[in-house]
């Protein structure tokens, strides 16, 4: 019952049941491996040992006997091989490059991994996963050497690092003289302000710019007036003029070095040097001293005034041209004497530095009455004439006709003449009455009398009728001198008029009076204005006619001839005496003229 083939002897098992019996079957477990190549030649389900522990592959989870599993064994039947990194078929013990990133593993810090083969500074961190694959302390990203630890920073870009670099900054300085070793744009800073010159405005510190400082790098200097490379500090001679600066009164100009007057203008520019007042050229003209101060308040002609002075004035100061000087003249105020008064002054003095006390002159003077302006003169004995003004007054006086007539029951009309015009106005005449007619009984008349303007004035009295016929009534109009402001104002000789009151018919009685340009005179002049005549008619009866006439033919009446007042031309008049005739006739008395 064990035996397939019981009935062959020569046969007794056949394992895959093929009906061959193994004994003769060439694949007994009918595996398709024949038994020759059959590890298990009766396991149809094994037929390789590969490491000849007599477990079948199928079975053998570590089929090389490696102690890798097979599961996990890139190379489960080669004892010699389990990995493969890089999946090239090559196991990792025989490949040169495990891990395919063409690094050979000998060379390669990760050689299993084909992203990594570098650990530079050996801290199992691959370089391209090492943020600072140095370990310098300075991340890759800001390290201008990522694989070199003594070097991260390369100022100039040179390729070599600073640590290495003797010039940083790549100026041509060497660093140990470069006050800014990593700044190619600065290496020199002289004032150490932690500013470098070539962007500091004042290298040396000394408060002055260097755009206008002469020595920018020394503080001690910055000015070098005469450029002769000497700081003026320094120099004796700032502006090289060749004067030394401790005389020098400009030690910065070289155009100046003497201020003789101290005025601060060089006597090179200054006119006047010596500061007197007189310009160096007329020093030098009229021989005086341009660097003397003393000389401008000399009187080197002796003539009082000094020769400063006399520069000014435009005068020599070397010559007597000065006249002499007359004091101030007090105004003369004299009463009229007549249509002319004769000016007989006291005697003027004027003084002259030189010849001292001269006598003044003035010419034999007459004047009418008003406001009059003389002139003195005085010469010295080197010619020179000096003229002095002096006012002169001359009051005028009052007349009043000196005797009337009227009859009772008429207004008589005194005229009151002033011999020229009064310095002030109006003239107020005080007047009196005396006689033997009374005031406020047989006239009435006025106690003061004006001149307004002008030189007359008229006293009007009203003669009052009393039908009594009376021998020899009179009264007197007496003037008084007036006073006040016009004090000044004299009376003249026909200071009173008498009137005589007659009671029946008596002839006119007459007062002439003649004058010209408003003055009362007897003499004339051809060049002033007209002459003007007037009758003064006292006639105590009524109406009268008046008649001019002239025994001279070159007397000419202008306009009519028979009014009270008439004008003559003066231009017309022979030079002599002329006679002028007035006749009046009574109306009431016509044998009476």
């Amino acid at each position: 019952d064990q035996d397939a083939f019981p009935l062959d002897d020569g046969g007794v098992l056949d394992t895959d049941g093929d009906g061959v019996a193994n004994a003769s079957d060439d694949d007994d477990d009918g595996d398709g491996v024949t038994d020759s190549d059959d590890a298990f030649p009766l396991n149809s389900t094994e037929s390789v040992d590969t490491d000849s522990d007599g477990i079948g592959n199928n079975a053998d989870e570590d089929d090389d006997g490696d102690g890798v599993k097979d599961a996990l064994d890139a190379f489960p039947l080669n004892k010699a091989e389990f990995q493969d990194t890089d999946g090239d078929g090559v196991g990792n013990n025989e490949d040169t490059d495990d891990d395919g990133d063409g690094i050979p593993d000998d060379q390669d810090a990760f050689p299993l991994d084909g992203e990594a083969n570098l650990d530079t500074d050996g801290d199992g961190i691959a370089n391209n996963n090492d943020d600072d694959d140095d370990s310098d302390g300075i991340v890759d990203a800001l390290d201008a050497f990522p694989l070199d630890k003594d070097e991260f920073i390369d100022t100039d870009s040179d390729g070599i690092g600073n640590n290495t670099d003797t010039d940083d900054d790549g100026d041509g300085v060497n660093d140990d003289i470069d006050a800014f070793p990593l700044n190619k744009q600065e290496s020199l800073d002289t004032d150490e302000d932690g500013i470098g010159n070539s962007a500091d405005d004042d290298d040396d510190n000394d408060g002055i710019i260097d755009a206008e400082d002469a020595f920018p790098l020394d503080a001690t200097e910055y000015k070098d007036t005469d450029l002769d490379g000497i700081g003026n500090n320094t120099d004796s001679d700032d502006d090289g003029d060749g004067v030394s600066d401790d005389v020098d009164a400009f030690p910065l100009d070289a155009n100046e070095s003497i201020d003789t007057d101290g005025d601060t203008i060089g006597n090179n520019t200054d006119s006047d040097d010596d500061g007197d007042g007189i310009s160096d050229a007329d020093e030098n003209f009229y021989s005086l001293d341009p660097l003397s101060k003393e000389d401008g308040q000399q009187d080197s002609d002796g003539d009082g005034v000094s020769n400063v002075q006399e520069i000014y004035e435009g005068s020599d100061p070397t010559k007597d041209d000065h006249a002499p000087i007359f004091t101030e003249l007090p105004v003369i105020e004299l009463q009229a004497k007549g249509v002319f008064t004769k000016l007989t002054p006291v005697a003027i003095t004027a003084i002259d530095a030189k010849d001292g006390e001269i006598e003044a002159y003035l010419p034999e003077t007459s004047l009418k009455a008003g406001r009059h302006v003389v002139t003195w003169s005085a010469s010295d004995d080197a010619g020179n004439l000096a003229m002095a003004e002096q006012v002169v007054i001359i009051h005028p006086y009052l007349s009043v006709a000196k005797s009337l007539r009227e009859g009772e029951g008429n207004t008589i009309q005194i005229p009151i003449t002033l011999s020229g015009p009064a310095q002030q106005y109006p003239v107020e005449i005080p007047l009196i009455y005396v006689g033997t007619a009374e005031n406020d009984v047989d006239y009435f008349a006025p106690e003061t009398v004006q001149i307004v303007e002008g030189t007359t004035a008229t006293v009007s009295i009203e003669v009052l009728s009393d039908n009594i016929v009376e021998d020899g009534e009179y009264f007197q109009v007496i003037m008084r001198d007036p006073d006040g402001e016009n004090e000044g104002v004299g009376l003249g000789q026909d200071k009173l008029s008498t009137v005589y009151i007659v009671d029946s018919g008596a002839p006119p009685s007459l007062q002439l009076s003649i004058s010209q340009d408003g003055v009362k005179t007897r003499a004339f002049s051809r060049l002033s204005g007209e002459i003007n005549a007037k009758i003064i008619i006292d006639d105590p009866n009524g109406d009268h006619t008046v008649a001019w006439t002239s025994d001279s033919q070159s007397i000419v009446f202008e306009g009519a001839t028979d009014n009270e007042n008439v004008a003559i031309d003066p231009a017309s008049m022979a030079i002599g005496q002329h006679r002028l005739n007035v006749n009046v006739t009574d109306s009431e008395l016509p044998g009476d003229t």
